[in-house]
């Protein structure tokens, strides 16, 4: 499982969060739950940085395209790799039939001079990964001022990615670049000997013949453990900020401003209008969806998912028309169960219900697929409390079609519907059904991960906490139990007090 740490980053004292499947940010307003969801998709879109969506094309071609090779440098002519050239031959001829034909083998048991090449390349990779991370969080928070917690001490703001198995710990000092060497343990990694049985027992010694022979070899491996060390990391990730609906609406200002200044190009600067980096991402998303390309599902989980969200919340459809003639996408949603149909409305004609889950349902069947990550912030935002609830069973949805999902959340009736869904899984399928409920709302207990962020005044800071999730009692819903008892303490109070 991937875990990611947090010290003196941004308004984050310290923490660590586990990722789930479902992982849910909870607590007070200004308290890090967005900061350290921009930091985990930094660091989950570090990888494809300058790679963009290659790696979408399949496995075989993201062992290819996935990472930059760190190999070409090192067959450099300057560099003397007979050696290493050398004992992998001189490795390969004591195999026998059988060891060949097991397909694959541990790279503790390549030779020596072999495997500390290949740690080499793998370190220079992952150092590339980290560098990208604090390229991304430069374009997230701007300079390293804004990740650095002010504090009366200095600080030293700190990014961790682990995992246990295979070993992997990327610690990214968010202040210095001098030293981002990573932990990584290869060593039981097992890669494939039986393409390369034919490539080593050529002939040829010769120095061109050893450079190609090298790089065919170690850029095919390099690959193949990177996928393994880095194994859990979704395909895609994609953010959807808070403020998504007034962003969505946006293009429309930013692509009239531009108009506006074109016809000045070549006789003053074009000042084109800026925004946060997510928001940039989410925009240039949302104004490079294209009817055409649109994900053709059959019936499944995640198109499931889709119609719940559009039919029991929106009780609409959302998608895009190109009708208008301009040269970017008008989102339109179209109500249903009106008969005959008043139409198809523009975003800026709708409710702040269908403008805030807008963006999420056309990132759901232009973008998303099996194994994504989507960050969604506030799900909740402008729904009714009974719409809130169904959203809860939309993202139980998701979460059961294999798209992982990060949200925050204010809402206790949010998660308290969250809980009802882990409380259901423990009941029988005829039960559900006969409730109105499907098994693809259910939850498991080790699909969730809850975290609590809360400011500590001593450390100047908000800690992250995680909150135990109980299979009958669910999230520890303390911190809203917490209120809704002021309110009520306030209400009882405020009955003893006579009108005047």
């Amino acid at each position: 499982m991937l875990t990611i740490s947090a010290n003196d980053f941004g308004p984050i004292a310290k923490g660590t969060v586990e990722l789930k499947p479902f992982t849910i940010f909870m607590g007070r307003s200004n308290t890090g739950k967005s900061f350290m969801a921009a930091a985990i998709y930094a660091l989950m879109t570090a990888p494809m940085q300058g790679t963009p969506a290659l790696h979408r094309r399949g496995v075989g071609f993201a062992r290819r395209h996935y990472w930059p090779s760190a190999v070409g440098r090192s067959a450099g002519r300057s560099r003397n790799i007979r050696p290493i050239i050398r004992s992998l031959r001189d490795w390969a001829k004591e195999l026998d039939v059988d060891d060949w034909e097991a397909g694959k083998i541990a790279i503790s048991e390549l030779p020596s001079p072999v495997r500390q090449e290949l740690k080499r390349l793998i370190d220079q990779s992952l150092r590339a990964f980290a560098g990208n991370v604090i390229q991304r969080l430069h374009q997230t928070y701007g300079e390293t001022s804004g990740f650095v917690r002010r504090a009366t001490k200095p600080m030293n703001p700190e990014l961790t990615l682990s995992r246990n198995h295979p070993r992997l710990k990327l610690d990214v000092q968010l202040t210095s670049t001098t030293d981002l060497t990573p932990e990584v343990d290869i060593a039981q990694i097992e890669v494939p000997v039986a393409p390369y049985r034919n490539l080593l027992a050529e002939a040829g010694y010769d120095d061109e013949n050893e450079r190609m022979l090298f790089f065919d070899i170690f850029n095919d491996l390099e690959s193949f453990v990177m996928e393994q060390v880095l194994v859990g990391l979704p395909l895609e990730s994609f953010y959807l900020p808070a403020a998504r609906s007034g962003i969505a609406q946006g293009h429309k200002v930013l692509a009239a401003s531009i108009v506006r200044q074109s016809r000045m190009i070549g006789l003053e600067p074009v000042n084109i209008p800026t925004l946060p980096g997510i928001a940039t991402e989410f925009l240039s998303h949302i104004v490079g969806l294209d009817r055409r390309f649109r994900r053709r599902r059959k019936q499944s989980e995640l198109q499931d998912a889709i119609d719940f969200v559009e039919n029991q919340v929106l009780q609409g459809r959302v998608d895009i028309d190109d009708s208008y003639g301009l040269p970017y996408p008008e989102i339109v949603y179209e109500q249903a169960g009106m008969d005959p149909s008043p139409g198809k409305f523009t975003l800026d004609h709708t409710s702040s219900m269908v403008s805030e889950l807008a963006p999420l349902v056309l990132f759901l069947k232009y973008l998303v697929a099996e194994d994504y990550l989507l960050i969604l912030e506030e799900p909740e935002s402008h729904l009714h409390p009974g719409a809130q609830r169904q959203m809860a069973r939309g993202i139980a949805r998701l979460v059961n079609a294999g798209i992982r999902v990060i949200i925050t959340t204010h809402s206790d009736m949010f998660v308290a519907q969250v809980n009802n869904l882990l409380r259901l899984s423990n009941a029988s399928r005829r039960w559900i059904t006969n409730h109105g409920f499907q098994p693809q709302d259910c939850l498991r207990q080790d699909q969730i991960g809850a975290f609590l962020f809360q400011h500590d005044s001593q450390l100047g800071g908000s800690v992250i906490t995680p909150l135990d999730v109980d299979p009958e009692t669910g999230i520890d819903e303390e911190e809203f139990v917490r209120e809704i008892e002021l309110v009520y303490d306030e209400a009882v109070a405020l009955q003893r007090v006579r009108a005047k």
